[in-house]
């Protein structure tokens, strides 16, 4: 199967591309002697530059509102995954490889000291072809993975980076989290991302990325922090259950995190640890929230890019962790599909989609796995990205948990690289009292801090999206908001899928990737390209 071209989707609201304004022509020209400083070709006139975006500069006073919102305390502290190679539709509000692990003066950046990333996959001549810096300047770099082939990867490995593979005594255990620890002089970037560190994953994949940058706890001069808090706890227990140094993070000040932790860590949990992983963090997470009454009966929605071999009494377990909030309903009694929907793309999409049938190699559902009662008691919806989101045929590697009201609110957004999966989110036994998780996870749990206490659902970039993190917009840090500016103005979140979700219908099949599929794909392939 030849690989697919790198082929460009234009929204339905694509615009023609006007002159380079001045705030881009002085971001141009930083990004070229950044270039030039690390002995990289400059783009080419005109040419789109990874971090940029046309749509990222203040040039109206809507814009300049929609950068100030993003660069906030107000706005969800998370952006899409910017897709090289296609409209700048897809690519508002969008973050890239580069940004999160900058070059030097990338985005106004000092020289980064040291750097810890985890991954299940990992292409490192990619990495390192995407992340030249860390080869030329040496940067101590800890690679955690959850791959098998270890031994022929260390043959390639420079002496800077170290490999580590989390030693899991659970069975089928996997180490799954996407986290990057990136220390600079005078602060420490912490991302949680959806996406392994391989080249589909970052340009052919929707994914999602949290990031927030922390200071060190010496140069705080106000907001009361305290020697710790429940961010730095929870981040540091995380680092040490993966074999890492945690003293590092000590030293850093995380009390205006925007967001909680949830973590998942193989073993089985009991006592103090029964609430400290899995769903039971998130459970007891929410627990401290204050939803609107309005969505007391509002629905969970779970968008994911693979699915274990699940039950309706697991589902019901996962629902009851999702439900909580310090206001609770009484105990709902309507259908689960009523109470939980989970959105899977059909084998049209994949079909369809920008790699063909090739897209759902990552779309891990086998037969097994796609129970009848899914099907039959109306949980599934289909995957279907918003039509001026430029990402219509793009396929998702996101997961994403929200519990939304309507088409355009949502009390909380979960981003993660937990599945919809016992492994990833644990399974209660003993009568409640022990958690068995098997996979290393990591997401965030995004909650609005400031009136309405929701958040406003953005499905295409066209929607009044948090702007793009570049050199004037850098990513979320922990600055305190300034007394008396607490505003009712709309809290932003986006979510990869249209609204209002649509259900599968009577031709709709959803993809599984252990079936034969004949029709060919936009390629010309049938799936699978080599008998099962």
């Amino acid at each position: 199967m030849a690989e697919p071209p790198q082929k460009r989707f234009k929204g339905a609201a694509a615009a023609a591309s006007a002159a380079p304004s001045a705030y881009e022509r002085d971001l141009q020209r930083a990004i070229k002697l950044s270039l030039q400083q690390l002995g990289m070709p400059s783009p080419e006139p005109g040419a789109a530059v990874a971090g940029a975006s046309a749509s990222a500069a203040p040039t109206t006073p809507r814009q300049q509102q929609r950068m100030a919102f993003g660069a906030g305390q107000q706005g969800a502290p998370y952006w899409f995954n910017k897709l090289k190679g296609f409209t700048h539709e897809c690519n508002r509000s969008t973050i890239s490889l580069q940004q999160i692990v900058p070059p030097p003066g990338g985005d106004g950046e000092d020289s980064i000291t040291s750097c810890i990333m985890t991954t299940y996959e990992l292409e490192l001549e990619w990495l390192l072809s995407e992340l030249p810096h860390l080869l030329q300047y040496q940067t101590p770099t800890i690679l955690v993975h959850g791959q098998t082939y270890r031994e022929q990867m260390e043959s390639r490995v420079p002496p800077f980076i170290q490999l580590r593979k989390p030693d899991i005594k659970i069975p089928y255990g996997l180490q799954h989290s996407k986290l990057f620890l990136v220390f600079f002089k005078d602060k420490l970037r912490v991302a949680v991302s959806t996406a392994n560190l391989i080249s589909i994953d970052y340009n052919r994949k929707t994914q999602a990325v949290w990031v927030q940058d922390f200071p060190p706890k010496a140069a705080r001069s106000t907001g009361g922090s305290s020697d710790t808090c429940e961010f730095e706890e929870t981040l540091v227990d995380y680092v040490r259950r993966l074999e890492l140094d945690t003293r590092p993070l000590r030293a850093f000040d995380f009390s205006l995190a925007r967001g909680v932790l949830i973590p998942s860590v193989p073993g089985y949990h009991t006592g103090s640890l029964l609430n400290k992983y899995g769903h039971m963090r998130l459970r007891r997470a929410l627990q401290n929230v204050v939803i609107p009454d309005a969505f007391k009966m509002s629905p969970v929605v779970c968008q994911f890019s693979s699915m274990g071999a699940i039950n309706a009494k697991w589902l019901e377990e996962l629902y009851t962790s999702f439900a909580a909030c310090s206001t609770p309903a009484e105990k709902d009694e309507r259908p689960l599909h009523e109470r939980l929907k989970l959105v899977w793309p059909t084998v049209d999409f994949i079909r369809n989609s920008i790699d063909g049938y090739a897209s759902g190699g990552s779309l891990c559902m086998p037969k097994k796995n796609m129970k009848d009662f899914l099907v039959k008691s109306q949980l599934l919806y289909k995957y279907l990205p918003h039509p001026l989101s430029g990402r219509e045929k793009v396929p998702p590697h996101i997961k994403t948990y929200a519990r939304v009201r309507g088409n355009n609110e949502a009390a909380w957004v979960c981003v993660t690289s937990a599945n919809l999966s016992q492994a990833a989110w644990g399974q209660l036994q003993k009568s409640g009292t022990q958690l068995l998780v098997r996979h290393f996870e990591l997401g965030v749990l995004c909650v609005p801090s400031a009136e309405p206490h929701c958040f406003t659902l953005m499905t295409h970039p066209l929607a009044s999206p948090p702007a793009t993190p570049t050199k004037r917009t850098a990513v979320a840090t922990a600055t305190p908001t300034p007394t008396g500016s607490a505003t009712t103005a709309a809290v932003v979140a986006r979510l990869p899928y249209g609204l209002p979700l649509q259900t599968y219908g009577d031709g709709d099949q959803p993809w599984v990737w252990d079936e034969r599929w004949d029709e060919p794909d936009l390629y010309g392939n049938v799936w699978p390209q080599v008998p099962f």
